[in-house]
């Protein structure tokens, strides 16, 4: 049994921009999907590190294993969409 709706050009279709920046905001403050598993990963690659180095190493930080982080533009946010929305070919 799916639960929900798990095609994205319907999800799309039936979420308005005030839903689509409400969950963008969301998603800001409490991150989910690949990129709360990219911090979460980054956070323990960091405490093993530091629990391993040398005394002379300096210790690391989370954002020291974390990749480049996109701003969330007004125009990153709607060429996203209109990747949905056209797809990428």
């Amino acid at each position: 049994m799916i639960v929900g709706n798990v095609q994205p050009m319907q999800v799309l279709k039936s979420l308005s921009s005030k839903d689509v920046a409400l969950w963008l905001a969301y998603d800001r403050l409490y991150p989910f999907g690949q990129q709360r598993t990219d911090f979460l990963i980054a956070q323990l690659t960091a405490v093993c590190f530091n629990l391993w180095k040398g005394k002379t190493t300096e210790p690391k930080d989370t954002d020291d294993f974390l990749g480049k982080r996109v701003e969330l533009t007004e125009e990153y946010v709607s060429a996203t969409l209109r990747t949905f929305k056209h797809g990428t070919n």
